[in-house]
């Protein structure tokens, strides 16, 4: 079990998990029922020492072991230490520009990503899994997607193993199409102007390179800045 990355009370548990959706939280906002003020003052200056959160004006964040743990489970003992694989959907419109969303949970809360969902056991392919996604995400289903390569992105910050991604890349392209809220458009000689999530310009352009099929591997080494979304 790597203590780094494990916490097992149900109160510091609860808290990370509320700090999954916000990037700030208040005092009050992570109180869970039946826990006394004294209780939760115990647990937050706890999380704190050992790296889980921070504090600042703006309120309570998710510090660098935090963001390690919420891509893990949090609703159970056993945390799941396994790559994350994920499809993640490469959509260009007639003018080459990229879709991207922006992420609404942490890790990297308020970033732009590209449309990504988890792969389940029950997709039948890859290819499958991007059309399920497409549906679901962006509320289009095109004709065509192409598997068209697979990136394995791992984050660390020292030697702290934030996340590690197996990214299966589906692609395709569309006309015309209004994308829904959270998404938008962007060329992709501007996505190194953007608050992105770490990873996402490099997958970006080696896709682009317009290889029948490729694999790549990255390795990150994040600041504090970085790793905490600053």
């Amino acid at each position: 079990m790597n203590k780094l990355t494990t916490v097992l009370n149900v109160t510091q548990k609860y808290i990370l998990s509320q700090l999954k959706t916000q990037k700030y939280l208040r005092f009050k906002d992570m109180k869970p029922p039946g826990v006394s003020s004294n209780t939760l003052s115990y647990h937050l200056n706890a999380l704190q020492k050992g790296g889980w959160i921070v504090k600042s004006g703006a309120g309570y964040t998710l510090g660098l072991s935090g963001l390690a743990f919420i891509v893990r489970d949090t609703s159970t003992d056993d945390i799941r230490m396994q790559p994350n694989v994920v499809v993640s959907l490469v959509v260009q419109d007639g003018y080459g520009k990229i879709l991207l969303h922006k992420k609404t949970n942490q890790p990297y809360i308020g970033r732009w990503e590209l449309p990504t969902a988890y792969m389940t056991v029950a997709d039948s392919s890859v290819v499958e899994a991007g059309r399920w996604a497409s549906k679901s995400l962006v509320h289009f289903v095109p004709p065509v997607l192409r598997h068209v390569g697979d990136c394995y992105v791992r984050l660390h910050h020292g030697k702290l193993a934030l996340s590690a991604t197996l990214m299966h890349i589906v692609r395709f392209d569309i006309d015309s199409y209004d994308p829904p809220e959270g998404y938008e458009w962007c060329a992709p000689l501007d996505i190194g102007g953007l608050p992105v999530a770490p990873g996402l310009q490099a997958v970006t352009e080696r896709t682009l390179f317009n290889d029948d099929f490729f694999f790549e591997e990255y390795t990150f080494q994040l600041s504090a800045q970085e790793s905490l979304g600053i």
